[in-house]
C-alpha cells in the first residue's frame, strides 16, 4: 500500500482508539496475481526491494516531513516491523520495535541481528506465534490444522480457500509431500494442553529474550478458538 494512505490509516486508528493502538508493518505482497493486480503492486520482488525506501517514506509521513500533510495527524502510535531475519534490520536500522514471525530457529537468528544493531533504547522484541490450546493435545492440534491444510493445498492450487474445521478436510486427498508440508507447517506452531503450552513458550522465551507473545493462527472452530484463548489467557507464563 502507498506510505501516505498507510500513515492517515495510522493516524484514523490512533484517533478513533486513542492509546489502544500498536502498528506493525509489513513487507508481504498480495498473496495471489490477482489480489497484487488489485492492489496495484507490481512483481513482488520488485515491491519487496522498495520496502525499507517506503517504510522510511511512511516515518516521514508522520513526522509532518513531506510536502503533504496527513491528516489526523500523527499522535505517536507505536511502530513495529513484522520481520523475518532481513527486515530485522530494516527496524533497528530505523528504530523501530521489531515482531518476529516464522519458526523459532529464523526468530532467534533475526533476534540476535537486531539487538546486534538497534539503538540502546530500543522497544522489547515480540514473538509472534500460532498457538492452540485444549483439554487434549490433538484437539489443540485440530484448532490450527485448517489453516496448514489451506496454505499446503494453495501451493499447489494457486486459491486460498476458505477454512473449514479439522473433521470436514479430505485428508485422504493429499499427496505425499502435502502431508509432509503440513506437518512441518505444525511443528513450528505452538500447541498442546495448558500444561504443554505453558512449557513450550517458557523454552521460546528464554530462548528468543521475549516477554511478549503476539498470538496467531486462523481457526474456523469459534468454539475451539474461544476456548483455546480463555485458557490462555489464564495461563501464567514466566522465564
Amino acid at each position: 500500500h502507498p506510505p501516505f494512505l498507510v500513515a492517515e490509516q495510522i493516524n484514523l486508528l490512533e484517533a478513533l482508539y486513542p492509546g489502544r493502538i500498536d502498528i506493525g508493518i509489513g513487507s508481504s505482497v498480495g498473496f495471489t496475481a490477482p489480489v497484487r493486480k488489485a492492489l496495484r503492486q507490481g512483481e513482488p520482488a520488485e515491491v519487496k526491494q522498495r520496502f525499507e525506501t517506503e517504510l522510511a517514506t511512511l516515518l516521514r509521513y508522520l513526522r509532518g516531513e513531506e510536502a503533504v500533510t496527513v491528516r489526523p495527524e500523527y499522535r505517536g502510535t507505536p511502530l513495529y516491523v513484522l520481520a523475518g531475519f532481513r527486515s530485522a534490520m530494516v527496524a533497528a536500522k530505523l528504530g523501530l520495535g521489531v515482531i518476529l514471525g516464522g519458526p523459532v530457529a529464523t526468530q532467534e537468528a533475526a533476534a540476535r541481528v537486531y539487538r546486534e544493531h538497534a539503538l540502546a533504547d530500543a522497544p522489547p522484541i515480540i514473538s509472534s506465534l500460532n498457538i492452540a490450546v485444549a483439554e487434549t493435545s490433538a484437539a489443540a492440534r485440530d484448532l490450527l490444522l485448517p489453516e496448514a491444510y489451506a496454505k499446503v493445498r494453495a501451493q499447489s492450487t494457486g486459491e486460498f480457500a476458505t477454512l473449514r474445521p479439522a473433521g470436514e478436510l479430505d485428508m485422504d486427498a493429499l499427496t505425499g509431500q502435502q502431508r509432509r508440508r503440513i506437518e512441518e507447517a505444525l511443528a513450528h506452531d505452538v500447541w498442546g494442553t495448558v500444561e504443554e503450552v505453558r512449557e513450550e513458550l517458557r523454552g521460546v522465551g528464554k530462548r528468543l529474550g521475549v516477554s511478549e507473545f503476539v498470538v496467531t493462527g486462523d481457526m474456523p472452530d469459534v468454539a475451539g478458538r474461544a476456548r483455546s484463548e480463555e485458557l490462555l489467557a489464564s495461563m501464567q507464563v514466566e522465564n
